[in-house]
C-alpha cells in the first residue's frame, strides 16, 4: 500500500462537496464501470470467430468468457476491498483501470488459446479493484436517502459498456478482425486512469452521514461472520447469484444465438442487440433503483421486494426471447430480460451498503460481487454453453436457444430470497455498527 500512498491526490476535506462536483465523480467513477464491463463483455461478440480460429467447443468458449475469469475476479476482489476499506480507495480505482485495460489490448496478441485465456485471467486481475472501492467512495458522498438511487445511476455503466460491447465489437471485428477490435477497446482505459487520479477525491468516510468511523478496518474473517450473522445480507447474496447465472449468461451468449438461430452475420449482430440492451438495461436499472427509494419510505422491506416483484412480472414476458421466429419479436423479448436482470442492482448494492459499518463497505460490495462472479461469470456461460453441446446432436443449431430458456428457471428462485430479505430487513438494520 506504500506505493500508493506516494501518489499525489486532491485533497479530501469535509464538506466541501458541491453537488455538481459529487455528480461529477459519480460520473467519472460511471465511466470507469462502462470500460470496465466494456472490455469484459467484448469477448462475447468475438467468440464465432475466435472459436473458427482455434477450432474451439462451446464449452471451452464458456471457459474463456466466465469461469477463468470468476475465479481470480472473486477471490482478488475481496483481497483489494479490505485493502480499500484500510486505504486510499481512488488509487486503486485508478490502478485498477490501468491494469485491465492493458491486458484487455495484450489479448490481442494471443496465439493461443490458453494465450488469450491467460489474458482475460490478466483482465480479471485489474476488473476485481474497480467496483466495491467505488461503491464505497459513492456510498460517503450520498446519504442514504439518495444512495440507492446514486448506485443506480451508476450501475447503468454495466448497460453501457455491454451495448458499446456489442456494437463497437461488431463494428471493429468486421474491419480489423478479432485482436484488432480488443487494442482498439484496451488503449483508451490508461487516459481514464489518469482522470481518475488527478481529478477525483478520496472522501472521509462516513461523510455523507456527518459520523466518523470507530477502529480499523475488520479482517476478513470478521467481515465474513458479520455478513453471515444478517440474514438480510444472506438472501440478498443468494438472489443476485441466481440471477446472474441467468443474466450473465444470457449476455454471453446473446450474440451467438442470434447469428446461429436466426442467421444473423456477425456484423450486423451488435447493431441490432446492442440498442435494445441499452434501452432495456437503463430502463431496468434506474427504475430498480428509484422505484425502491420511492417504496422504501413507507416500508424499507421494499428495498428488497422491488426486484422480486420485477421478476414475477417480468419472467413470462421475458421467455417468449428463445421462442420466438420472428427476429422482431425476440428484440422485443432482448429488452423485456434486460429490464428483469437490471432491477435488482440499485436496491440489492444499496442496502447492502445500509446494512455495514462504514469501515466495511467495499468488502460488503466485494463479498456480493464475488458470490456474483462466481457464479454468473463462473457457471452461467458454462452452464449454458455445455448444455448447448449436449442438445446439439437433437436440436442442432437450435440448440443454443432451448439451453438459454433453460437457465430462466434461476430468477425465479431468486424471488424466494428476495422475499426472505424483506422480511428480515428491518431487525438487522436496527444493528448496523459505526
Amino acid at each position: 500500500m506504500a506505493a500508493f500512498d506516494a501518489i499525489p491526490s486532491p485533497p479530501a476535506a469535509a464538506a466541501t462537496y458541491s453537488p455538481l462536483y459529487r455528480a461529477y465523480v459519480l460520473f467519472v467513477l460511471l465511466v470507469a464501470y462502462a470500460v470496465n464491463y466494456m472490455d469484459r463483455t467484448v469477448l462475447a461478440v468475438l467468440l464465432p470467430d475466435i472459436k473458427r480460429e482455434f477450432a474451439l467447443a462451446d464449452w471451452q468458449l464458456g471457459l474463456l468468457t466466465g469461469g477463468a475469469f470468476a475465479i481470480v475476479y472473486s477471490t482478488l476482489g475481496v483481497v483489494l476491498a479490505h485493502w480499500a476499506d484500510a486505504g486510499h480507495r481512488v488509487r486503486i480505482v485508478a490502478s485498477a483501470v490501468a491494469v485491465w485495460s492493458l491486458m484487455t489490448a495484450a489479448g490481442g496478441f494471443a496465439a493461443s488459446y490458453v494465450q488469450l485465456l491467460l489474458a482475460r485471467v490478466g483482465v480479471a486481475v485489474g476488473e476485481a479493484g474497480g467496483t466495491p472501492p467505488s461503491h464505497s467512495i459513492i456510498s460517503d458522498l450520498y446519504g442514504p436517502a439518495q444512495r440507492a438511487g446514486a448506485i443506480a445511476v451508476y450501475s447503468v455503466a454495466p448497460v453501457m459498456g455491454a451495448s458499446l460491447a456489442y456494437l463497437l465489437g461488431s463494428t471493429l471485428a468486421a474491419e480489423y478482425g478479432w485482436r484488432g477490435a480488443l487494442l482498439a477497446l484496451g488503449a483508451p482505459g490508461l487516459a481514464l486512469a489518469l482522470l481518475i487520479l488527478w481529478t477525483l477525491p478520496e472522501p472521509p468516510r462516513g461523510h455523507s452521514e456527518g459520523r466518523a468511523p470507530t477502529g480499523d478496518a475488520p479482517t476478513l474473517g470478521a467481515m465474513f461472520r458479520f455478513a453471515l450473522s444478517r440474514p438480510s445480507y444472506v438472501h440478498l447474496a443468494a438472489a443476485i447469484c441466481l440471477i446472474a447465472i441467468t443474466s450473465v449468461g444470457l449476455q454471453m451468449w446473446l450474440p451467438s444465438f442470434v447469428a446461429r438461430s436466426h442467421g444473423v452475420p456477425l456484423a450486423e449482430v451488435g447493431p441490432k442487440l446492442s440498442g435494445v440492451v441499452f434501452a432495456g438495461s437503463v430502463v431496468g436499472t434506474l427504475g430498480g433503483g428509484f422505484l425502491a427509494t420511492w417504496l422504501g419510505r413507507r416500508d424499507r422491506r421494499w428495498w428488497a421486494w422491488t426486484p422480486a416483484l420485477a421478476i414475477v412480472v417480468l419472467l413470462p414476458l421475458g421467455a417468449i426471447t428463445f421462442i420466438a421466429t420472428s427476429m422482431p419479436v425476440v428484440l422485443i423479448g432482448v429488452f423485456l430480460l434486460q429490464m428483469l436482470t437490471t432491477v435488482y442492482v440499485g436496491p440489492t448494492y444499496s442496502t447492502a451498503q445500509q446494512l455495514v459499518g462504514l469501515r466495511m463497505r467495499a468488502m460488503a460490495s466485494a463479498f456480493l460481487l464475488s458470490a456474483v462472479s462466481l457464479t454468473g461469470l463462473g457457471v452461467g456461460p458454462l452452464l449454458i454453453g455445455g448444455l448447448s453441446d449436449a442438445l446439439t446432436q437433437r436440436y442442432g443449431q437450435d440448440a443454443l436457444r432451448w439451453a438459454m430458456l433453460t437457465v430462466m428457471a434461476f430468477p425465479v428462485w431468486a424471488s424466494l430470497h428476495y422475499w426472505l430479505a424483506g422480511r428480515h430487513l428491518p431487525a438487522d438494520l436496527a444493528r448496523v455498527p459505526a
